[in-house]
């Protein structure tokens, strides 16, 4: 309900929506309705998803079966007791640190992406 309004039944009306095997029994009646009106998809034929994908079966596309190996982006290696203070831009922003320059107290070279002496800078269009 929107605004007092139920969406589902206002979509299934004007043929934009259909009603689900598991759908309200009064949302047969709107689809009714709506059918014998020539609404929405209704207009020209219409297969209903669920006898569509039975008349036309597919196999998986080999483009979309994944990897079960994870993959993630390679990191810098650092050092236990490396003598930075941060591993990582969370703990200095959560320390209220960041952003840190270069020869400033905290400042770790391996926070600085793009090598311009400003590690953990805010995001851009963030202050």
């Amino acid at each position: 309900m929107v605004d007092g309004r139920d969406v589902a039944a206002q979509m299934i009306s004007h043929g934009l929506a259909v009603v689900l095997d598991n759908g309200k029994a009064d949302y047969s009646a709107v689809e009714d309705r709506a059918k014998s009106n020539k609404s929405g998809i209704w207009a020209s034929e219409f297969d209903m998803p669920v006898e569509y994908r039975r008349a036309h079966p597919r196999e998986p596309d080999a483009a979309k079966v994944t990897d079960s190996r994870r993959w993630t982006s390679p990191r810098r290696p650092q050092a236990q007791g490396s003598g930075y203070p941060y591993r990582s831009c969370a703990q200095a922003r959560a320390a209220d640190a960041a952003p840190m320059y270069r020869g400033q107290p905290g400042y770790n070279p391996n926070l600085d992406g793009d090598g311009d002496g400003i590690s953990c800078e805010p995001y851009r269009g963030r202050r």
